[in-house]
């Protein structure tokens, strides 16, 4: 722009135009209705309600997953298939255990899940290392809020990583 020159407007910025703006309806917004409908703070307080009565049914989820994983082992299916649902539920678990605080049961799914993913030829022969975890996450949720057995528990988690290590 050369000096002494002022920049010309176009005329769609003139204020010799009118502007009008066009809102269209909210279909949406008539449909919900608003106000009258819940808040966020009761639809947060539901939310932790549901999380809550899942936690106190956490157990029996576990104890499921326990079973059903035993039964994995035991089949007849090819043994990667039966590792991956094994991995699965233990996957589960481990998500599951950290919402719910069971961290102890969550520990001991996460070294299975790092079992299969790193081992898993060692865990075809030596299957006792699955039956290991599993049974682990069992006695993880028998006690995971038992102070008394602190050690314990500490010696499991390193027990399952030795375990691991053997075939690394």
């Amino acid at each position: 722009m050369s000096e002494g020159k002022k920049p010309s407007s176009t005329p769609r910025l003139k204020a010799d135009h009118e502007v009008e703006f066009y809102t269209p309806r909210n279909r949406l917004a008539e449909v919900i209705r608003p106000n009258t409908g819940h808040t966020l703070k009761e639809m947060e307080f539901a939310a932790e309600q549901r999380i809550r009565k899942l936690g106190e049914n956490y157990p029996d989820i576990v104890k499921q997953a326990v079973a059903s994983m035993k039964a994995d082992l035991a089949a007849r299916k090819p043994f990667k298939e039966r590792l991956e649902d094994i991995f699965m539920r233990a996957h589960d678990l481990k998500g599951q255990a950290a919402t719910f605080n069971y961290q102890l049961v969550g520990e001991v799914g996460k070294s299975l899940c790092a079992a299969i993913r790193a081992v898993p030829d060692l865990l075809e022969k030596e299957q006792d290392i699955l039956e290991l975890h599993i049974n682990a996450i069992s006695w993880a949720l028998q006690h995971e809020h038992d102070d008394k057995v602190k050690l314990q528990k500490s010696e499991l988690i390193n027990s399952l990583h030795e375990s691991i290590k053997k075939g690394q």
